[in-house]
């Protein structure tokens, strides 16, 4: 980023930014309402309002033909948050199974290394891809039956949201392979002598 902050009062990077400070405020809705009898509605409310700004701030950014790099980070990173750090809460306070929230954090970091990897070479930021977008739907649908404490099918949307991670795992894996290819040093002739 060559340190454009004044875009940060870009309104879809506003958005993205709220979202990024909205995390801690969910995770602890999800512990103080982790013990409370009934549907723990503003912990919905948070998730559902969180996943409503991931999409509002794509939107703005391509309305206005404001997609900047600063957005390319904010973006993913307030989705990494709101998903790691609501995971964390759930697993902590809810029961939720430990080896999934395990599975999406190791992918999440590969990607995130992957991302400063490619930042520091090329000099600019790999915008998301669908599959990863499609990944943090799946997985916020998946949250919102497991806080509804909707038994028997938050347990098929986790599956689901297995199967999609995985596609979004090989996608990314693609990439990295194809960016890779492309760094890869050529080596001369065989015959170059001089």
């Amino acid at each position: 980023m060559k340190g454009y902050w004044w875009e940060l009062a870009y309104p879809s990077n506003l958005v993205s930014l709220g979202r990024l400070l909205l995390a801690p405020v969910w995770m602890y809705a999800i512990y103080a309402e982790a013990t409370a009898p009934g549907v723990p509605w503003i912990t919905l409310g948070l998730a559902v309002f969180m996943a409503a700004t991931d999409w509002v701030d794509g939107a703005l950014a391509r309305g206005q033909g404001r997609i900047t790099e600063l957005g390319l980070v904010l973006d993913p990173l307030a989705d990494k948050f709101c998903i790691l750090g609501g995971g964390i809460a759930v697993v902590l306070w809810w029961g939720f199974p430990l080896w999934f929230f395990l599975v999406v954090l190791g992918r999440d970091v590969l990607i995130l290394g992957g991302s400063l990897l490619f930042w520091g070479r090329k000099g600019k930021v790999q915008p998301s891809r669908l599959a990863g977008k499609l990944t943090s739907l799946a997985l916020t649908v998946m949250t919102l039956l497991f806080f509804l404490r909707l038994e028997p099918v938050w347990q098929v949307a986790l599956g689901i949201s297995l199967a999609v991670w995985l596609w979004s795992s090989v996608d990314y894996a693609v990439l990295a392979v194809r960016m890779l290819g492309k760094d890869a040093p050529t080596s001369p002739p065989a015959n170059s002598n001089p």
